[in-house]
């Protein structure tokens, strides 16, 4: 606690204070109106992405209201999406279990400790890239869901 009222009391410790704070107020002065054409840009463009998609939705809910076979193309295509789901996460976990129990502690004599760690990051970035492959995956399926759990029928879909 002492420290920190030395620090209170030493003028380069204000001065820096002072200093860090007047370059961040004018680096946020002049970074605001790229910053805000930017994040504007970004959004417009998210905007009419989401808009695109709902009315694509929306254009496919009246299709396969009338069309009994393209109910049931998209249900087997929202299971097909949960099986790679799963596949991928039991993947990503069946690596990332291998990586931990992976020890260079037990290894075989004359085996050199960089070499194993190595395996080990390799083990952890493959388990972690099959586990973070399913996002797009789910995001695809949570949408399809919505489609296909408005379908007269879907009670009955949802029983397979």
């Amino acid at each position: 606690m002492q420290g920190f009222y030395d620090n209170l009391g030493d003028t380069s410790w204000w001065m820096s204070v002072v200093f860090v704070g007047l370059g961040l107020n004018l680096l946020a002065a002049y970074l605001k109106w790229p910053i805000d054409t930017i994040m504007s840009k970004l959004f417009t463009s998210w905007t009419r992405r989401l808009e695109a998609q709902n009315q694509f939705r929306a254009q496919l809910l009246e299709k396969a209201v009338e069309d009994s076979p393209l109910q049931l193309l998209m249900a087997i295509e929202l299971l097909r999406l949960k099986v790679k789901i799963l596949y991928s996460m039991f993947l990503g976990i069946v690596f990332l279990s291998m990586a931990s129990s992976f020890s260079p502690e037990l290894s075989p004599e004359g085996a050199p400790h960089t070499i194993l760690w190595g395996m080990k990051v390799i083990l952890s970035l493959v388990g972690t890239g099959a586990l973070f492959s399913t996002i797009p995956s789910s995001m695809r399926a949570m949408r399809m869901q919505k489609v296909v759990q408005s379908f007269p029928y879907s009670k009955e879909l949802g029983k397979l």
